[in-house]
């Protein structure tokens, strides 16, 4: 490594990848050598942290905590060290792969219900959001592999709710399904209420789906500047339909629903 960095080698380029090969494979030397040569260990210590801890280094895995990064899921990594299972390996290692990333494996890590690996990669960085094959995202999979704990995480980081996946399935839909009580009433009052326009029998009807008791209040604009609350709707049932304008002659303006104060 050292003849390598004396040579000229690119530690911008290939820095963050070295790092997660030295710490991966318990190289603690070659680990000080490309700190020292200025790899950023805040954007990518997590990372190598995570893969020296799945890997059972745990000189390196301490090196890292010691270095005070400022990465707070660093610790938590060195407090979860003995919890780390053989799967857990197979699901990080991916980071070594020219293209792996956190996202990935998060991916993986969900997949596998493994909750706690789950949380510890979003707080090294995973995006909560990112969305996979046929539009799922990690909150689809979790609800669906009834994974309390990290649907409960999952709403704490303020993942969007609200997403369907590309045949338009939402998150409250699986959660019905699936029928744990606890993660329906989380997405229940996580979800934002839905509302849907529909035409017919010559007149423009709201339909709000939210839930039940629950206060909305449905307002209206002509041009999306200006607001008037039309109605403060509280939910007997999980959907209500209502007219809102009843002459389809006038222009249709535009409807919003949102909690009411």
């Amino acid at each position: 490594m050292a003849l390598l960095i004396d040579s000229g080698a690119d530690i911008e380029k290939y820095g963050e990848r070295s790092l997660k090969l030295a710490a991966a494979g318990g190289h603690l030397d070659a680990v000080k050598l490309l700190v020292s040569q200025g790899v950023d260990v805040v954007a990518h210590g997590g990372e190598a942290a995570l893969l020296a801890a799945v890997n059972r280094h745990y000189e390196t895995l301490k090196y890292f905590v010691d270095l005070d990064t400022g990465v707070d899921a660093i610790n938590e990594i060195h407090a979860f060290y003995e919890k780390f299972i053989d799967g857990d390996e197979e699901i990080v290692i991916q980071l070594l792969w020219p293209l792996g990333s956190l996202d990935g494996v998060l991916t993986r890590a969900v997949e596998a219900e493994r909750e706690d690996l789950s949380i510890l990669i979003i707080k090294i960085g995973g995006d909560v959001n990112v969305r996979g094959e046929a539009g799922w995202t990690h909150l689809h999979t979790a609800v669906y592999h009834k994974l309390t704990k990290m649907v409960e995480f999952l709403i704490s980081t303020g993942v969007d709710v609200s997403v369907e996946t590309d045949y338009g399935q939402s998150v409250l839909f699986f959660a019905r399904s699936r029928g744990v009580p606890e993660i329906i009433t989380m997405i229940e009052k996580a979800a934002p209420p839905v509302m849907k326009i529909r035409r017919g029998e010559g007149q423009l009807t709201v339909e709000i789906e939210g839930l039940v008791g629950e206060r909305y209040e449905v307002s209206y604009s002509p041009n999306l500047r200006e607001w008037e609350t039309r109605e403060i709707v509280k939910l007997e049932s999980p959907t209500r339909s209502y007219a809102v304008q009843k002459d389809l002659e006038q222009p249709m303006g535009f409807y919003r629903v949102k909690f009411a104060d």
